[in-house]
């Protein structure tokens, strides 16, 4: 409860909890289990877990994109999508070895998947389910965020220490920016109005600001 910062309820989901996703609607929220090769969907007025849905090995991350689920299976170097309504399973995509986090576009046309083992960032054409590109980046990516301006994406890669801004017009990187060995650069969230990036560094015990209207 944010109003009283104490926790209102416990609900048993299941083995290795890794990630939440809400949907846009507030309907449902989304629960990677890692060892159990399942995601819970939760109905959060309820409190209760609505179903358990198969995805591939070791799901990390899960994201909702218009009426479909996109979940990366970090042991499956794959992505599994799953049609939200029914449950059914669309597609096991393969991408790279070891996708952990992925971004989306606001329209909802691209995923972006960050292969951590393989050293690249896969594209998805979210409609047609398939790859449309695979960008090459520094050692262990692990998160990827679609920029406010859409026009490019931004990729943490604990290996090396550094972020990585693509062009998602050119499917390329155009910039990378240095935190430092072992800095272990891992989440990303941005601060639109004041024009910022932060990146969290596990390594480091550190927050690093970066001002997007440069880099």
């Amino acid at each position: 409860d944010t109003a009283t910062d104490e926790v209102s309820a416990v609900l048993k989901v299941g083995a290795g909890p890794r990630h939440t996703f809400f949907s846009p609607d507030g309907t449902s929220a989304y629960v990677t289990l890692e060892f159990e090769n399942a995601v819970a969907e939760i109905d959060p007025a309820t409190r209760t877990v609505r179903r358990r849905l198969a995805v591939g090995h070791m799901p990390h991350f899960p994201m909702v994109v218009g009426n479909k689920l996109f979940v990366t299976d970090f042991g499956g170097a794959s992505v599994s999508v799953i049609d939200r309504g029914s449950g059914a399973t669309l597609a096991h995509l393969p991408v790279g070895i070891g996708p952990l986090g992925a971004g989306a576009t606001r329209d909802g046309a691209r995923v972006l998947v960050a292969c951590h083992n393989s050293n690249e960032v896969a594209i998805l054409d979210a409609a047609a389910l398939k790859v449309e590109a695979r960008v090459s980046t520094d050692a262990g990516p692990v998160q990827v965020s679609v920029a406010p301006d859409q026009a490019f994406a931004y990729v943490a890669n604990d290996g090396a220490g550094t972020v990585q801004k693509i062009d998602l017009a050119k499917r390329a990187v155009v910039s990378t920016i240095p935190i430092g060995a072992g800095a272990g650069s891992h989440g990303i969230a941005f601060a639109p109005m004041a024009g910022s990036m932060f990146v969290t560094n596990t390594g480091r015990a550190s927050v690093s600001v970066i001002d997007i209207t440069r880099d």
